[in-house]
């Protein structure tokens, strides 16, 4: 992992970047499973608003910035606090600023957006205490080299059987912790919500937790463009509607679903978001 981080990181940006859309070209044509997956997923969602051609271009751009993401990732040491400006651009940021002002932590409402791991370590470098809810990896060797970028960011990883205890200490000591709402939940700790129109298992978590703590929580997600820059975008804190976890995960979503129409190539529609509507 060092070196492949080594290797791509020697190459001039712009080559290296070259390289993941030809990757995540690729990837688009060898794994069918996941093409034919995300196609019907954007097309049950968003198809009556784009042509057959025009879903399939959306979906490949899908596929290119999950490679962009990777080579990005592996490039992650050219990122720091005194030139992330060459790379992010942050629009809204004094919304995340005056909530962390309040020095109750701040729980951020997010999604597998964009290039999400750079949201969590640009929030990080632009001064914010940060936390990151993270899965560990199957393989051992790649989850190391994820922690240690991640690590490398000055992110705070909030993981394991004790991951609340740790959200909840870090919301205390006024940490920035994001929290992603896009992916289906089992069990108890979701709830069914309609997206985009069918009903999909989501994990309540973001709801309890700002219901228990009363931290705002600030929606932000990141999108890249055709120039590879990235932008950050923090809208105004939520201001809920109703204290029910269900009812607060509906505004979320609702959220959600308003940034995914503006950015259809930009969301993971590869992931089974749907399993409960099936």
């Amino acid at each position: 992992m060092n070196f492949l981080a080594k290797f791509l990181s020697f190459l001039p940006r712009r080559f290296a970047l070259r390289i993941g859309i030809s990757l995540g070209t690729l990837a688009y044509y060898l794994f069918k499973r996941r093409r034919l997956l995300a196609l019907s997923n954007f097309n049950q969602a968003l198809g009556k608003n784009y042509s057959l051609e025009q879903q399939k271009k959306i979906i490949k751009k899908v596929f290119i910035n999950l490679s962009l993401n990777f080579i990005e990732f592996f490039r992650f040491q050219e990122i720091t606090a005194e030139n992330l400006s060459q790379f992010v651009t942050f629009h809204g940021k004094e919304h995340l600023q005056k909530a962390y002002n309040e020095n109750k932590g701040v729980l951020v409402l997010t999604a597998h957006m964009g290039n999400w791991e750079l949201l969590a370590a640009a929030v990080s470098l632009a001064g914010f205490k940060s936390g990151m809810i993270v899965k560990a990896a199957h393989q051992k060797f790649f989850d190391n080299f994820l922690t240690q970028q991640r690590q490398a960011k000055d992110l705070h990883l909030l993981s394991g059987k004790n991951s609340i205890k740790e959200i909840l200490g870090a919301l205390k000591s006024g940490r920035v912790v994001g929290v992603v709402i896009d992916q289906h939940g089992i069990g108890r700790d979701s709830t069914v919500v309609p997206f985009f129109g069918r009903p999909a298992s989501t994990l309540k978590g973001l709801a309890v937790l700002s219901e228990r703590t009363q931290a705002p929580v600030v929606p932000i997600y990141i999108y890249r463009d055709e120039n590879f820059h990235h932008h950050i975008v923090i809208d105004p804190p939520v201001q809920h509607q109703s204290s029910d976890p269900d009812s607060r995960t509906l505004q979320y979503t609702q959220w959600l679903e308003s940034v995914i129409r503006q950015h259809p190539d930009q969301w993971m529609w590869t992931h089974n978001r749907w399993k409960s509507s099936h």
